[in-house]
Formats: structure tokens, C-alpha cells, sequence
């Protein structure tokens, strides 16, 4: 299976907001991209998920890849555990479940995101670097 394209979409927005570079070995990043949470009036959304294109060498696919968690859960913080940042194929496709969430440190900063779909990978995982 070929990973095509890995790209970030923010719930809020309904929308891809960048497509990541491919670097080696099945990791992919962007870098020093601006994250503004939305305001949603009474409260700021946060969340995120990837679409992934991939392709069989017949036809290309689109997949997302997200949390486990339908409401994204709590934002990561200290004491989050690495399983937070697990990529899951997501059966649900919509606007808003089975997102992550940016930590609260992340808002109106540039952070650096890392895709790993490395095949030595147990666990397919990302990371976040805030600024």
C-alpha cells in the first residue's frame, strides 16, 4: 500500500488546512504551521484528524486517521500518555469525531507535526512540537 498524500484537517474549519512533505521510511511533516483554535462563542475547538490518500496500485483511497476517542477526548497535556497520539483508521468520516486535540499551550503558535507510518511501527503515531 502507497501513502500518496497525508494531509491536516481542522474540524472547526471543515477543511484541509496543509498537505505534509514526505521525508523517508513512512514519516511525513509539516512545519512552523499557525494554530489558532476557533471560537465557537463560549468556548475554542481544537480539533484535528489527518486524511490520508493511499493507493493499491490499482485505484487511489481516501482514508482519515484519527483518535479513538469520538469527542477527541481531554487536551494532552504532561501526564498524557503516548497512546493519545496513536493513529486509527476511523470508520467515521465526519466533521468532528474521532479527532485529536491540540494541547491549550498550542493556540496562536506555530508547532511542527510528525505523521509515522513507518512499517517498523507497532503503533502508527504522530507528534507535536508548539513554538
Amino acid at each position: 500500500m502507497e501513502i500518496k498524500e497525508v494531509a491536516f484537517w481542522y474540524c472547526s474549519k471543515n477543511a484541509i488546512l496543509y498537505n505534509f512533505t514526505y521525508l523517508s521510511n513512512g514519516t511525513w511533516q509539516a512545519l512552523n504551521q499557525n494554530v489558532v483554535f476557533t471560537d465557537m462563542g463560549g468556548w475554542k475547538d481544537e480539533r484535528y484528524k489527518f486524511r490520508v490518500i493511499t493507493n493499491d496500485g490499482t485505484v487511489d483511497k481516501q482514508e482519515w486517521w484519527g483518535s479513538t476517542n469520538t469527542d477527541g477526548g481531554n487536551e494532552p497535556d504532561a501526564t498524557t500518555p503516548p497512546s493519545f497520539y496513536y493513529l486509527n483508521t476511523t470508520a467515521n468520516n465526519d466533521q468532528w469525531n474521532f479527532a485529536f486535540k491540540f494541547a491549550g499551550a498550542a493556540n496562536g503558535k506555530q508547532v511542527d507535526i510528525k505523521v509515522n507510518f513507518s512499517p517498523d511501527k507497532t503503533n502508527y503515531n504522530h507528534t507535536v512540537t508548539v513554538h
